[in-house]
């Protein structure tokens, strides 16, 4: 865990440090604001989960946050479990013998859905990848906002609310034209959650 008092410190241990797993930040910060500092860190081609703690809990801050490139927003004042669960979401969990990344559904324990989550994941890598080929040709947004909420719903209906929240958190940033680099990034989080449901699931047909 590395630790900065302000946005331009912490963008340079961004910038110096490439693995990190995720960003926590205020909106409230000296100089740079933490919404500004967002912006400037997907501006800089970071493209993992960012979490904004936003201190006034205004709908037009988090809408803010989430259209410079939030990955998503908790307000003041927040249960320290809930800041767990919000990483736990956004950040695959890793198989301890195989080191593996994986991101199970809540409905993997019921053996007759399995087939069918493995088919709606199937089609989730089409779609993403339709999502990104849609994501620089202005003419197609309207087709862009309709897939996201497909996927929204459909992955929310597969047991993957991150999936599913973060296909929302898209089609807000597409609605409030959010700059590229936000929705980049963003495409970025659905392209890593999608990857890490899928290498859950062949962990566990290889395991069976």
């Amino acid at each position: 865990i590395l630790k900065a008092g302000e946005a331009l410190a912490a963008l340079e241990i961004c910038e110096s440090h490439p693995a990190l797993q995720a960003v926590i930040t205020s909106s409230l910060l000296p100089g740079v604001t933490g919404l500004e500092f967002v912006e400037m860190l997907r501006g800089s081609g970071f493209k993992r989960p960012i979490i904004v703690l936003s201190a006034d809990g205004q709908p037009e801050t988090e809408q803010s946050a989430l259209a410079r490139g939030a990955t998503v927003v908790l307000n003041k004042p927040y249960l320290f479990g809930d800041l767990v669960a919000r990483l736990r979401e956004h950040l695959p969990a890793c198989d301890p013998e195989s080191g593996e990344q994986g991101l199970m559904s809540e409905h993997w324990t019921n053996i007759p859905m399995r087939p069918l989550i493995a088919s709606f994941l199937d089609h989730l890598k089409k779609q993403v990848g339709l999502l990104a080929a849609l994501l620089h040709e202005s003419e197609n947004r309207i087709i862009l906002e309709k897939l996201c909420v497909e996927m929204r719903g459909s992955a929310g209906g597969y047991g993957f609310p991150s999936i599913s929240e973060a296909a929302q958190n898209f089609y807000d940033q597409v609605l409030g034209d959010a700059p590229m680099a936000a929705l980049e990034a963003q495409a970025a989080e659905l392209t890593r959650l999608c990857q890490a449901a899928c290498q859950a699931v062949d962990r566990q047909n290889q395991n069976h």
